[in-house]
């Protein structure tokens, strides 16, 4: 499982997770800070489980680094004011202390972004990658892979579009939190563009458009490869 190498927050994660201690991520440069998640060791993600969602999301730079002969990202220049720098580290603060004082709240384990362009928050669900190498089972995907297939009969939910168990809706409300430009498998989900001739209605309304980053990452080795 290919991670975004950072030594210094992997160091960090391990010190806290072996001493059973919380820590707070964030970043205070750039004009979307990050404030959060919190780690808390054998209770949801860890780092490395950030970290390779966020490689997923910049498997871009890798022929850069390659070709500079870099081992960690690429260091890009830091577009932020003052003004925004201590925005986000009086709200890192306000959360260490929220934390400290006893409150807990589900978005405490979440990646929240403040646009400082236009003050939206947004939150960005952060996910526990089972076969993570440093908190689940690195073996699990070979497991799973070569142990044999067990077809099972659902229940077929609605009329039309195929053989589906889950409808769209269902599918969408199930695997939301999946969706983010950060910390999601698939970076945006939009209805595809309206075509001249409408679908019939059974299909209207549920045709999505994606670009899963897994996709995207198979597109960028193969390209590599050429």
């Amino acid at each position: 499982m290919r991670r975004l190498p950072l030594p210094e927050l992997e160091r960090v994660d391990a010190e806290h997770r072996a001493a059973g201690q919380p820590w707070l991520l964030t970043r205070l440069c750039g004009y979307e800070p990050w404030i959060g998640p919190f780690f808390r060791p054998g209770e949801g993600p860890c780092w490395s489980c950030l970290a390779y969602r966020l490689e997923q999301h910049r498997g871009y730079e890798g022929p850069l680094q390659q070709a500079l002969g870099l081992d960690r990202p690429l260091v890009r220049p830091i577009a932020s004011l003052s003004a925004g720098r201590v925005m986000a580290a009086q709200s890192a603060v306000l959360e260490a202390a929220k934390w400290l004082a006893g409150l807990r709240y589900a978005d405490q384990g979440a990646l929240r972004t403040v646009d400082t362009l236009n003050l939206r928050t947004r939150v960005h669900a952060v996910s526990r990658i089972p076969q993570c190498p440093s908190c689940g089972e690195p073996g699990l995907t070979g497991r799973r892979v070569w142990a044999p297939f067990v077809p099972v009969s659902r229940t077929k939910a609605g009329q039309g579009g195929g053989d589906r168990a889950l409808s769209p809706d269902q599918l969408l409300r199930r695997h939301a939190h999946l969706v983010s430009p950060i910390t999601g498998i698939v970076p945006v989900l939009e209805p595809s563009p309206v075509r001249r001739s409408s679908p019939p209605p059974m299909c209207r309304g549920t045709t999505w458009r994606c670009a899963s980053a897994v996709l995207r990452a198979c597109v960028r080795r193969a390209a590599a490869r050429a």
